[in-house]
């Protein structure tokens, strides 16, 4: 607590400083600079977060690929990230990448003396805690995914049926249903989506 109120004395003498000086200092700016600024700030604003996703999807994917796997947990992972709704190839890599960084942000925060005195004892129970967040978050990601596909079942049953009657075939009722819930329900949209192009791949039914 020492430690806290000298650092947030300084930031906040920081800040008055900086706000007294933008204030004092002559605006030159025309007309055009400004609207140019707007404009920047505009293209900036729809810019930044897409760049900033890339980046940091990268940078957890190479922290991913650089963590020592177990083959037995691979399986149950890749299954659970299907669940929860999560098919691309990289999305095993990021989740052991996500593990990997909040393990070692909460071990970085524990330890260190910006809150609190630091505590061994407590890093290392952030450490645990970190790796195994991201695993309880991603079940119950996939598990509340799951309670909402089966909340749907009803409907699409009936849509199904509805379009069978209509005299369309299986897999034009599926595609022609998927596109019907794809708004209201879509994790069952893209559910009967991937079932609709694994049919048409020719795998049985």
């Amino acid at each position: 607590m020492t430690m806290v109120l000298p650092l947030l004395a300084f930031v906040f003498g920081t800040l008055v400083i900086t706000a007294a000086a933008m204030a004092l200092l002559p605006r030159r700016a025309t007309a055009i600079d400004r609207r140019l600024e707007e404009l920047a700030v505009d293209r900036s604003s729809e810019e930044n977060p897409t760049s900033r996703l890339q980046s940091l999807t990268g940078m957890l994917k190479r922290v991913g690929e650089k963590v020592p796997r177990s083959p037995k947990e691979l399986g149950s992972l890749r299954l659970r990230l299907v669940q929860a709704g999560y098919r691309r190839d990289e999305a095993l890599t990021i989740f052991f990448g996500i593990r990997v960084t909040v393990a070692l942000f909460l071990f970085a925060l524990l330890s260190s003396s910006i809150f609190m005195r630091p505590n061994l004892a407590l890093a290392l129970g952030g450490l645990g805690l970190g790796y195994v967040l991201p695993g309880m978050v991603l079940a119950r990601k996939a598990k509340a995914r799951a309670h909402r596909i089966q909340l749907a079942l009803a409907d699409m049953l009936d849509l199904l049926v509805v379009s069978v009657e209509a005299g369309l075939g299986l897999d034009q009722a599926l595609s022609r249903v998927g596109a019907e819930l794809a708004f209201a329900y879509p994790e069952l949209s893209d559910e009967l989506r991937l079932i609709n192009l694994e049919l048409r791949a020719g795998k049985p039914r």
